[in-house]
């Protein structure tokens, strides 16, 4: 500013107060007010875009052309600059018009190819009018405001509905707190419909405004009022608490409790305030599932925003919300907003619909928006359904939900639930939800619904449907109209007809579909079978899609051989590379030209998969590290250098392949060795590899190791005889003992690959330099120091002595050997020693007593093995003082898991919660499952500490859980330890392990809703 504040620096107009003085100045001369005045307000549209493509420099000067133009207008009269990119003009009537069209027309044709348009709103003062330069410049503003985005409109002139537009905007902001207050404003809901069983699946709560005076003011009327003057998201909070809170006190006593609730958030929320924390706030204190509340997003708000709009976003969707992209199709970017975020759900604008029964177009942008969604992994809901003809056409082209006044206008909670009571429609149970979710996201009108991306099918029209064994009993969900016009070529007349003949318990079909199902749900693979039906050589394909307690869903692929002898060669030329797949663990196709990698065949559900599409780089080194061993990794990343792939086959010359022999984990997590071969593989032009891993035979396994082993340590003769060294490297290789060898501090120095296996270790690396004791592995390691001290300083051996280790979570029952290693001079430099299991062979000995230790879902110890361990524990107490705690582990909200998920998905997660354990802990940890989700583990332990060090990495463990099966969801777990010397015997132990438990739960469980799924 200049001085006293009187004109703009930048601009050289009046400030904003010095305008006020001046205009109200000249509007007391009489004079002025009877030729009539005018108030123009004009504002620079796409200012701020054009300030970021061209820098503010570039924006100052616009600012400063735009300025003088006014003021060579104008002479200087009763001009003022009023910040950002927006000017007011006081001017008289009989040149306000003329001289905004030069104004408006000059900036145009300056900048108008920077897509940088002015506006301008005339306000012409009344002669009954009061003087209120405030009102006046406002209603300027509301004038300009008006015709923002009309490309055909540069001016507008103020109207009295304008008028009471301001004044209802000025009501809207000085009521908003006490119509909060008193209840004026209310949430109603809105049920959604699920097409494939017609229940309801969701509610939306939609937020209502009816004054005692004024009457019902639309949303459309306050909600951008109140983003504008910066009040939205209280209002959201509101809302999301009213929701909260009719969880907890309406839903909970309704048959709708089990129905999630989504709610509407602005753009504006993100940076008002930190709506996350928000919203956690309140789950928790109305004690609120997160899956029982859904985030909705407006497109047109994501169009605006920036970054911070997308962090919040995912902040949303990695703690466990599903968020939800509302009105699709509103704004101009929606399919670039689609590329830009993940959604759970798109929900279509209710203007699709709007002239349904006219427009035949909009059966066709539905119908390929819904297609498009299935294919991206997103569900849909059309809002503004209206008529049973919109219905069905929806369901018939797979939107998965609907919402609209056909169902229920938006009304209070109780109202609802009476109105879904009456109209007989149910409401979808917890436990179905996600199998529901499962099914919708099957396109049965797509391309290529029947694949994991493995079969590449090109026809449309596919002879494809949905089926359920439910109780023992199959019905049909959906089926396609390929489906029914290719059963009849069987001989099947109908749907209805071909769900009788798989019902029919006689025939043999329904036997074949048993097994069917059977075999892809246990592999997750697509399982078919051949078969003769009235004449015709005919095909059969199932893929398993998902299961709750009751019920199976999966997809059905039916052909007809003797209908296309085409298909029939083409049946037998894929028989034949399914045979030739069948010789390999995996075959992946590698896209050099696109630099890709994609799974095309995996031999079993245990070998591990790859990232569909992933970049070659990123799943080579992901594959290395999971599967590859350590010392093998460079060798692999190497081996699949897409830069100096080809390079390597050409060199081979005629061979026209390349192979490596690499050391990778097997189904039970041990190292064995792969065959790996690289292959050109020419198609469409690009530069492709084929990539096969198969096994190696034994003989050449045994040639692998020794010369593994010889690398490593030591080379042959020179007069290529067999050296002590050479024969000393592949005993040690082929050795089906455990061999260590540690230095004269007792710290290890080396193992063979057996020991390492045996005790679940990556590589050498995570033994060399520590002792036993440090390890945290044998249940007595003062026993063992006493017995490596007399190895080491007097010569004693020892020969098959037994002891007790932990492997894997459980206790073995090992057979330990030592002997000193010697130098030169005779002076022991060491020791070496070696250790059998002898736990299988006592118990195998005894049939089946293994299995009466073992807790047969998760695998790890039983109550009856927990116990033997707990004894083993007091008695080392008792006979060396070496203290132990127990930790008892609770999962949280289990029950609710498995009502809302069935229990198998429970069983499930109870298996990922012992096998994370035993992964992190069962190097050093005794652990078992004593009951329906509660978990014991033992350990030795120098002081309570130790026991809290436990405690946390046994919650961190747990939480580290994101995914059971196909849903996401979050785990915590309550735990209460207790240390042995705090109690006088196990029973008590074990009671105040699992008081301290309970408390723990008290403490923070019942707070933690686990399972977002």
């Amino acid at each position: 500013m200049t001085k006293n504040n009187q004109t703009n620096e930048l601009t050289g107009l009046l400030t904003i107060s010095r305008f006020r003085e001046v205009a109200h100045q000249a509007l007391e001369n009489t004079d002025l007010r009877a030729q009539g005045v005018s108030f123009i307000y004009l504002d620079i549209e796409n200012f701020k875009n054009y300030n970021e493509i061209m820098g503010f420099s570039a924006g100052d000067e616009v600012l400063q052309f735009m300025a003088k133009t006014i003021d060579d207008e104008f002479n200087n009269r009763h001009v003022a600059y009023f910040g950002s990119d927006h000017f007011v003009i006081l001017a008289r009537n009989s040149e306000a018009l003329v001289k905004t069209k030069t104004i408006v027309a000059t900036l145009n044709a300056k900048f108008g190819q920077m897509s940088v348009n002015v506006k301008a709103g005339i306000y012409t003062l009344q002669p009954d009018d009061d003087i209120d330069i405030s009102v006046c410049c406002d209603r300027a503003k509301i004038a300009c405001d008006s015709i923002k985005h009309k490309y055909d409109a540069s001016y507008c002139f103020y109207t009295n509905e304008m008028g009471r537009d301001l004044w209802l905007r000025r009501f809207i902001t000085d009521q908003f707190p006490t119509a909060l207050a008193s209840g004026h404003i209310k949430v109603n809901f809105q049920p959604i419909v699920r097409a494939l069983t017609d229940d309801v699946c969701g509610l939306e709560a939609l937020v209502r405004w009816n004054d005692p005076d004024y009457g019902f003011i639309s949303p459309g009327q306050f909600v951008p009022v109140l983003e504008q003057a910066h009040l939205v998201h209280k209002l959201d909070i509101f809302v999301i608490e009213e929701v909260c809170r009719a969880y907890k006190y309406s839903l909970a006593d309704s048959n709708l409790a089990t129905v999630p609730v989504s709610v509407n958030l602005s753009r504006l929320d993100f940076s008002l305030c930190d709506i996350y924390e928000e919203v956690e706030r309140l789950i928790k204190k109305y004690d609120v599932p997160k899956d029982m509340l859904h985030i909705e997003v407006t497109e047109t708000g994501l169009n605006e925003e920036g970054n911070f709009l997308r962090d919040g976003i995912i902040k949303f969707q990695e703690n466990g919300y599903q968020v939800w992209m509302d009105d699709f199709g509103s704004g101009y970017s929606s399919f670039n907003v689609l590329k830009d975020y993940d959604f759970d759900v798109l929900k279509l604008d209710m203007k699709f619909l709007a002239d349904f029964e006219k427009n035949e177009n909009a059966h066709i942008i539905i119908a390929s928006i819904v297609s498009m969604a299935k294919k991206l992994g997103v569900r849909t809901v059309t809002e503004g359904v209206e008529t049973k003809e919109q219905w069905e056409f929806l369901k018939s082209i797979g939107c998965d939900m609907g919402q609209g006044y056909f169902f229920n206008r938006p009304a209070p909670l109780e109202q609802i639930w009476e109105s879904m009571t009456a109209k007989r429609r149910g409401n979808e149970k917890l436990t179905n939800r996600s199998y529901y979710d499962a099914i919708d996201r099957i396109d049965l009108k797509g391309s290529n619904p029947f694949s994991y991306e493995r079969r590449k099918q090109l026809d449309q029209g596919l002879p494809l449907a949905i089926a359920e064994l439910r109780n023992g009993s199959y019905r049909f969900l959906k089926a396609t109209p390929g489906f029914v016009k290719l059963i009849r070529t069987l001989g099947v007349k109908s749907v209805k007809e071909c769900e009788e003949l798989f019902n029919d318990t006689n025939s043999n079909i329904n036997k074949q579909i048993n097994r069917l199902l059977e075999t892809s749900t246990q592999t997750g693979e697509v399982s078919e079978i051949d078969f003769v039906m009235n004449g015709n050589y005919a095909n059969i394909s199932v893929r398993y899609i998902d299961q709750e307690a009751n019920s199976t869903a999966f997809l059905l692929e039916v052909a007809n051989f003797s209908q296309n002898r085409n298909l029939a060669r083409s049946k037998k030329r894929e028989e034949a590379m399914r045979f030739i797949y069948s010789l390999f663990d995996r075959v992946e196709l590698i896209n050099l030209s696109e630099g890709t990698v994609e799974n095309l065949y995996r031999n079993n559900m245990h070998t591990s998969s790859i990232l569909r599409g992933g970049a070659i780089k990123e799943v080579v080194d992901n594959y290395a590290q999971e599967n590859i061993h350590p010392d093998d990794i460079a060798k692999f990343r190497k081996f699949y250098d897409e830069n100096t792939m080809e390079e390597r086959i050409k060199a081979e010359g005629g061979k026209k392949y390349i192979t490596e022999y690499l050391r990778t984990k097997d189904e039970n997590g041990h190292y064995c060795w792969k065959l790996y071969c690289v292959v050109p593989f020419p198609l469409n032009n690009n530069r492709m590899l084929l990539s096969c891993v198969c096994d190696v035979d034994t003989k050449k396994s045994l040639k692998l190791i020794g010369q593994t082993a010889i690398k490593k340590d030591v080379l042959s003769d020179s007069d290529g005889k067999i050296s002590r060294a050479i024969l000393w490297a592949n005993l040690l290789a082929m050795s089906q003992f455990g061999v260590y060898w540690k230095d004269t501090d007792r710290r290890f120095i080396g193992a063979n690959q057996t020991y390492l296996s045996y005790n679940s270790l990556k590589s050498e690396q995570e033994l060399i330099g520590k002792r036993e004791e440090e390890l945290g592995w044998e249940l007595n390691p003062d026993f063992r120091i006493d017995e490596d001290q007399k190895v080491l300083t007097e010569g004693e051996q020892v020969v098959n002595r037994e002891g007790t280790m932990i492997v894997d979570g459980s206790l073995r029952n090992i057979a330990t050997s030592k002997s000193p290693i010697y130098d030169t001079e005779g002076k022991i430099i060491g020791l070496m020693g070696y250790i059998i299991d002898i736990t299988m062979e006592s118990r195998d000995s005894k049939g089946l007593l293994n299995l009466a230790f073992t807790d047969l879902l998760t695998g790890i110890l039983n109550r009856r093995g927990l116990m033997d361990a707990l004894l083993e524990y007091e008695q080392m107490y008792l006979k060396r003082k070496a203290d132990f705690v127990i930790a008892y582990v609770d999962v949280d909200n289990f029950t609710d898991f498995n009502d809302k998920n069935g229990r198998s998905y429970g069983d499930r997660l109870l298996s990922e919660v012992a096998y994370a354990l035993r992964n992190r802990l069962g190097k050093s940890c005794v652990i078992g499952r004593i009951g329906s989700d509660e978990f014991v583990l033992l350990k030795r332990v120098k002081d309570l500490g130790d026991a809290s060090q436990l405690q946390a990495l046994i919650r961190a463990t747990v939480a580290d859980i994101h995914q059971i099966g196909n849903k996401p969801c979050q785990v915590s777990a309550s735990v209460g330890t207790a240390l042995f010397s705090e109690v006088d015997n196990t029973q008590q132990l074990l009671r105040k392990a699992d008081r301290k438990m309970r408390m723990d739960k008290h403490g923070h469980g019942r707070l933690t809703k686990m399972f977002e799924v």
